[in-house]
């Protein structure tokens, strides 16, 4: 990439000879001087002075070679890095997701991509729901993970994952025995709510306005491990998707009660990426790192 001259400069000053630089770079010493004399042509100075000990620099010589041999080194460290990320051995990976994709599905996903890639950087950012599709369009992420996100034109779906909301509540709770219930019994009782960041909140408050309920929740917060923590440590109830709640129901110390509403049944967390921006080889080798870990817990 760098001008073959600059070479042939650093090479005759590295030597000291144009003969001896020749025969290193395989180039003919007429070439060599040539390349040399329009160098200081485009100058408009001289760059090398001959003597009985061979060639050496001019002070205007001098800083040409110091300048180019710092370029040479750029541009060797900046093709290493090219070949690296071509390789996968170098390269970053953005990604934007809600809370309730942390439990297993990013940090599964990310452990499998980085046992295959280990040099290639993660950033992950944990945001609200509106906030994923935006950071797609606006912010140049290369994933974003959401429960049930706006359709927009800008955004591609790549993948999706059903996770109906579900009635939460300790297992002494006077719901817990309950097969099904309605979200206007669950909202006659105390009860708590994530903040309207979330996708959660976004479908409960649709359903309310269509059943004509004021929202009035106990506690409402930016944080779904504090809901549950919440849930458990007292007599409210909650409305979160299976996956947010996976380790407490398999812990028992929380249930979940399926509700009769089917908007709610029908949330599901979606894989998103930006239409017409081309993914690059770590994006597109994390996106399948995700959609598989998807899939291997639907089958499951």
């Amino acid at each position: 990439m760098l001008d073959q001259s600059l070479r042939c400069f650093t090479e005759v000053i590295n030597a000291k000879s144009i003969r001896l630089a020749a025969d290193r770079i395989h180039i003919a010493p007429s070439a060599i001087s040539r390349r040399i004399a329009l160098l200081e042509h485009t100058l408009g100075t001289p760059l090398i002075v001959r003597t009985t000990k061979g060639v050496s620099p001019t002070e205007q010589g001098r800083l040409l070679f110091e300048y180019a041999t710092r370029a040479l080194l750029d541009e060797e460290r900046f093709l290493k890095e090219i070949d690296d990320v071509g390789a996968l051995r170098l390269g970053n990976v953005s990604i934007v997701a809600v809370e309730a994709t942390i439990g297993r599905i990013l940090p599964q996903a990310i452990q499998a991509f980085r046992t295959r890639f280990p040099g290639i950087r993660i950033a992950v950012h944990i945001v609200g729901a509106h906030e994923v599709t935006e950071a797609l369009i606006h912010r140049n992420v290369d994933i974003g993970v959401t429960l049930n996100p706006a359709q927009k034109s800008e955004i591609l779906l790549r993948m999706r994952w059903p996770q109906p909301l579900r009635a939460v509540m300790r297992p002494d709770h006077p719901f817990a025995g309950r097969q099904t219930m309605s979200i206007a019994d669950l909202l006659k009782h105390p009860y708590a709510l994530p903040d309207r960041s979330f996708g959660i909140r976004v479908l409960i408050e649709r359903e309310a306005v269509r059943q004509s309920i004021d929202l009035n929740p106990t506690i409402e917060a930016n944080s779904l491990q504090l809901l549950k923590r919440a849930v458990e440590e007292s007599d409210l109830v909650t409305v979160l998707p299976p996956e947010a709640m996976r380790l407490e129901i398999e812990a028992g110390t929380l249930v979940a009660v399926e509700l009769v509403e089917p908007p709610l049944n029908k949330a599901e967390i979606c894989v998103l990426t930006a239409r017409g921006r081309p993914l690059t080889r770590a994006a597109g080798e994390m996106l399948k790192c995700i959609k598989a870990m998807i899939a291997d817990v639907i089958i499951k």
